[in-house]
């Protein structure tokens, strides 16, 4: 069998293939490396917040500490429950472990969304 030296972008040029089995029984220091970093690209964090009433028609932005973000940072966020008239259409990182919310009320009516558990998805920049 063939050794590879290219697993996507990645550098083997050291690694040792089983010649029987194929399996890659070790990297180089780069080829981990740039391997861990891939894989510590994207972040899950669950954080309880609770957002302030948001005026009938309108839109609010809120911060919410939200740990391990920084700012450069794709965010992602995931309301955990539906509530009635209430969206969320912007999602910022204005500093670190900060992360600004925009929410959307579009019925006429203020609405206090509940404290919840949201999930953040953190893409390093």
């Amino acid at each position: 069998m063939p050794k590879s030296n290219t697993i996507g972008d990645l550098d083997t040029s050291n690694q040792f293939v089983d010649p029987e089995t194929g399996i890659l029984l070790e990297y180089n220091q780069k080829a981990l490396a740039q391997l861990v970093e891939q894989l510590t690209t994207i972040k899950k964090v669950t954080a309880s917040i609770n957002p302030s009433s948001i005026s009938g028609g309108s839109t609010s932005e809120q911060e919410f500490e939200v740990k391990g973000a920084a700012e450069g940072d794709t965010i992602i966020v995931t309301k955990p429950t539906e509530t009635t008239s209430i969206g969320i259409v912007n999602a910022r990182v204005p500093s670190k472990d900060t992360v600004a919310i925009t929410f959307i009320n579009d019925s006429g009516s203020p609405i206090n969304p509940p404290e919840e558990s949201y999930v953040f998805t953190i893409i390093k920049a």
